[in-house]
């Protein structure tokens, strides 16, 4: 089983090194370590130092793209579509109307704010 996992690519010595070193056939993981150690010897490569990647297992990984495609979702619903839509009223409000920037009432009557705006919370009528 182990051979089997060295093989697919699941430890850090990689599968073709393993296949490219290993003539005949080894029955287990622990001579076909100890082979690949004494070939890499003669380079000066010690793997004891040699540290596994970093692994995450898949779920984590899904679960990562599944939250970052969330918070962009919650990014272009609340700041990219509200102002694409304000934009495309400002421009094409109804005829005889203008739109006002910081609300976005329609009014008939043309001045830089409209009287809600500009009045705020004081009401006179």
């Amino acid at each position: 089983n182990l051979l089997e996992s060295l093989e697919s690519g699941d430890f850090p010595i990689s599968a073709h090194l393993i296949r490219a070193l290993n003539v005949d056939d080894v029955d287990n993981y622990s001579d076909a370590k100890i082979r690949i150690e004494l070939h890499l010897k003669d380079y000066n490569i010690d793997l004891a130092g040699v540290k596994a990647p970093f692994f995450a297992p898949d779920f984590m990984k899904i679960t990562l793209l599944i939250f970052l495609l969330a918070i962009a979702g919650m990014i272009v619903r609340y700041t990219v579509i509200p102002y694409f839509e304000v934009r495309n009223r400002v421009k094409n409000a109804p005829p005889g109307y203008w739109i006002c920037k910081k609300c976005g009432t329609p009014n008939p009557n043309l001045s830089k704010e409209c009287a809600g705006c500009t009045l705020g919370s004081k009401r006179f009528f």
